[in-house]
């Protein structure tokens, strides 16, 4: 025996609840948004780091390999102009240059 399964939902109530679920997301959605700025980081000052040049080991002219220790020198905080940062190798070890000084 087989039976006719006959819906008894109207059409227009499947687009009321349709309509309601497409509005609810959309609520979602904007709940995380805000018309207001964000605060601001708090600057902090240039990082001020103890850092010595004759201790780190001359590679090239104008190229030096530094301990590890003075990894913070490659932050964007450090701000020193007798010294850039070129690169933390690949055992934490820091490389430097003298920018316009010549030997």
């Amino acid at each position: 025996m087989e039976k006719n399964v006959v819906s008894k939902v109207r059409p227009g109530a499947r687009l009321v609840r349709a309509g309601v679920i497409a509005v609810s997301l959309g609520v979602l959605a904007l709940a995380g948004c805000s018309s207001e700025n964000a605060t601001p980081p708090p600057s902090t000052p240039p990082a001020n780091v103890n850092f010595q040049l004759d201790k780190c080991q001359l590679i090239e002219p104008n190229m030096y390999k530094c301990p590890a220790v003075d990894q913070p020198i490659c932050t964007p905080e450090f701000q020193r102009t007798d010294v850039s940062c070129v690169r933390i190798g690949p055992k934490g070890s820091v490389f430097v240059v003298r920018p316009g000084f010549t030997q």
